[in-house]
């Protein structure tokens, strides 16, 4: 299996974004379930892979680019996922992008 694929990284990546009762149930166990043949220590490496690029777009991107006075951000940060992350797909932009919203006005 190729935790690389990025049908497995966006599958991992929505997954990980779900907010209400799904936000409860933890990433791995979700993983397990989609992914069933996936090997623990690749599904480790997922996880991890996946927790990390989400703080990143979340806090580093959204968060620390949003400029309190003007209420605006300072960059176009869905621009700025698509050239660091390209695999992320078009569902999961738009959910990076309500959340990293969220974090920024508050994170």
């Amino acid at each position: 299996m190729d935790i690389n694929d990025k049908n497995i990284l966006n599958i991992a990546l929505k997954r990980h974004l779900e907010w209400g009762k799904e936000m409860l149930i933890p990433l791995e166990t979700k993983l397990l379930k989609d992914i069933p043949n996936i090997s623990t220590d690749d599904l480790k490496k997922l996880v991890d892979y996946i927790k990390n690029i989400s703080k990143d777009i979340l806090w580093k991107i959204y968060y620390s680019n949003y400029d309190r006075k003007t209420n605006e951000l300072k960059t176009d940060t869905v621009s700025e996922i698509k050239n660091k992350y390209p695999w992320i797909d078009e569902e999961n932009l738009k959910t990076l992008h309500l959340q990293g919203m969220y974090y920024a006005w508050y994170g």
